[in-house]
């Protein structure tokens, strides 16, 4: 059983990846987070934090919304523990 402070980081690195890949879509595209925030209803924020994985959880329906605004959709790998 892992403990709190091994979930966050789990999650935190989840969480940097997802952010990061959702910034590079953004700015690929050459729009604003106010741009994002009004298509999505999310708020600028909200899009901030996931995209600078200042959150300590993953909203994965902001995550979802958010794919979806780019015509992405998310995908879920789960690996073996001591896969890199």
């Amino acid at each position: 059983m892992l403990s709190k402070d091994e979930i966050r980081f789990l999650i935190g690195n989840a969480a940097a990846n997802c952010g990061e890949q959702l910034r590079n879509l953004r700015r690929a595209r050459g729009l604003k987070l106010t741009n994002v925030s009004r298509a999505t209803k999310l708020s600028i924020e909200e899009i901030d934090k996931i995209e600078n994985w200042c959150m300590d959880t993953l909203n994965l329906e902001s995550v979802v919304k958010l794919a979806a605004f780019y015509d992405k959709r998310v995908y879920i790998d789960f690996v073996p523990k001591d896969s890199e």
